[in-house]
Protein backbone atom coordinates (compact mmCIF):
# COMPACT_ATOMS: atom_id res chain seq x y z
CA UNK A 1 0.00 0.00 0.00
CA UNK A 2 1.20 3.47 -0.79
CA UNK A 3 -0.27 6.88 -0.06
CA UNK A 4 0.50 9.80 -2.29
CA UNK A 5 -0.63 13.41 -2.18
CA UNK A 6 0.28 16.24 -4.50
CA UNK A 7 0.28 19.73 -3.00
CA UNK A 8 -3.27 21.05 -2.98
CA UNK A 9 -4.81 17.64 -3.75
CA UNK A 10 -6.48 15.02 -1.59
CA UNK A 11 -4.28 12.02 -0.71
CA UNK A 12 -4.77 8.89 -2.80
CA UNK A 13 -4.24 5.44 -1.35
CA UNK A 14 -3.01 2.84 -3.83
CA UNK A 15 -3.55 -0.76 -2.78
CA UNK A 16 -2.10 -4.00 -4.13
CA UNK A 17 -3.63 -7.17 -2.66
CA UNK A 18 -2.62 -10.74 -3.43
CA UNK A 19 -3.43 -13.76 -1.30
CA UNK A 20 -0.57 -16.18 -0.77
CA UNK A 21 -0.78 -19.13 -3.12
CA UNK A 22 -3.45 -17.56 -5.33
CA UNK A 23 -3.15 -15.94 -8.72
CA UNK A 24 -5.89 -13.40 -8.09
CA UNK A 25 -4.55 -9.87 -7.68
CA UNK A 26 -6.43 -6.71 -6.81
CA UNK A 27 -4.99 -3.30 -7.61
CA UNK A 28 -7.06 -0.24 -6.84
CA UNK A 29 -6.90 3.33 -5.62
CA UNK A 30 -9.15 5.12 -3.18
CA UNK A 31 -9.55 8.35 -1.29
CA UNK A 32 -9.17 8.55 2.46
CA UNK A 33 -12.94 8.77 2.93
CA UNK A 34 -13.37 5.70 0.68
CA UNK A 35 -10.83 3.85 2.84
CA UNK A 36 -12.76 4.65 6.02
CA UNK A 37 -16.01 3.44 4.42
CA UNK A 38 -14.28 0.26 3.23
CA UNK A 39 -12.83 -0.31 6.71
CA UNK A 40 -16.32 -0.04 8.22
CA UNK A 41 -17.65 -2.53 5.67
CA UNK A 42 -14.78 -4.97 6.25
CA UNK A 43 -15.30 -4.69 10.01
CA UNK A 44 -19.01 -5.46 9.53
CA UNK A 45 -18.09 -8.52 7.43
CA UNK A 46 -15.66 -9.74 10.10
CA UNK A 47 -18.25 -9.26 12.84
CA UNK A 48 -20.83 -11.20 10.79
CA UNK A 49 -18.31 -13.99 10.29
CA UNK A 50 -17.49 -14.09 13.98
CA UNK A 51 -21.18 -14.01 14.88
CA UNK A 52 -21.73 -17.08 12.66
CA UNK A 53 -19.63 -18.98 15.20
CA UNK A 54 -22.26 -18.44 17.86
CA UNK A 55 -24.18 -21.56 16.94
CA UNK A 56 -27.15 -22.71 19.02
CA UNK A 57 -24.85 -25.24 20.74
CA UNK A 58 -22.31 -22.55 21.69
CA UNK A 59 -25.06 -20.22 22.91
CA UNK A 60 -26.63 -22.98 24.99
CA UNK A 61 -23.28 -24.02 26.48
CA UNK A 62 -22.39 -20.45 27.45
CA UNK A 63 -25.87 -19.88 28.88
CA UNK A 64 -25.92 -23.16 30.84
CA UNK A 65 -22.34 -22.82 32.11
CA UNK A 66 -21.91 -19.12 32.83
CA UNK A 67 -24.93 -16.90 32.26
CA UNK A 68 -27.80 -19.05 33.57
CA UNK A 69 -31.08 -18.26 31.87
CA UNK A 70 -30.21 -15.32 29.62
CA UNK A 71 -32.05 -14.82 26.36
CA UNK A 72 -30.09 -15.99 23.31
CA UNK A 73 -29.75 -12.45 21.93
CA UNK A 74 -28.21 -11.33 25.22
CA UNK A 75 -25.77 -14.27 25.18
CA UNK A 76 -24.70 -13.29 21.66
CA UNK A 77 -24.18 -9.67 22.74
CA UNK A 78 -22.08 -10.85 25.69
CA UNK A 79 -19.95 -13.06 23.41
CA UNK A 80 -19.47 -10.16 20.99
CA UNK A 81 -18.44 -7.85 23.86
CA UNK A 82 -16.04 -10.47 25.19
CA UNK A 83 -14.42 -10.99 21.78
CA UNK A 84 -14.03 -7.21 21.41
CA UNK A 85 -12.60 -6.93 24.94
CA UNK A 86 -10.09 -9.70 24.26
CA UNK A 87 -9.41 -8.29 20.78
CA UNK A 88 -9.89 -11.84 19.57
CA UNK A 89 -11.01 -12.80 16.07
CA UNK A 90 -12.61 -15.88 17.64
CA UNK A 91 -13.44 -17.21 21.09
CA UNK A 92 -13.55 -20.79 19.86
CA UNK A 93 -10.90 -23.45 19.51
CA UNK A 94 -10.83 -25.64 16.38
CA UNK A 95 -12.96 -28.25 18.18
CA UNK A 96 -15.71 -25.65 18.77
CA UNK A 97 -15.12 -25.21 22.50
CA UNK A 98 -14.28 -21.90 24.12
CA UNK A 99 -10.64 -20.88 24.29
CA UNK A 100 -9.11 -21.13 27.77
CA UNK A 101 -8.94 -17.32 27.98
CA UNK A 102 -12.62 -16.90 27.06
CA UNK A 103 -13.55 -19.60 29.57
CA UNK A 104 -11.50 -17.96 32.33
CA UNK A 105 -12.95 -14.49 31.70
CA UNK A 106 -16.52 -15.77 31.64
CA UNK A 107 -15.93 -17.73 34.86
CA UNK A 108 -14.36 -14.75 36.59
CA UNK A 109 -17.08 -12.40 35.46
CA UNK A 110 -20.21 -14.52 35.85
CA UNK A 111 -19.50 -17.40 38.23
CA UNK A 112 -21.97 -17.54 41.11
Amino acid sequence: MTVHAEPGEMPVIRVHLKNDGQEQVFDFSMTVSDAFRAAEQITAMARAGRRAEWTPDVIQHVNDTYLHGWYDDDVVKELDKLADFLDAPTLLQPDGTLTPVADAVLKARWER
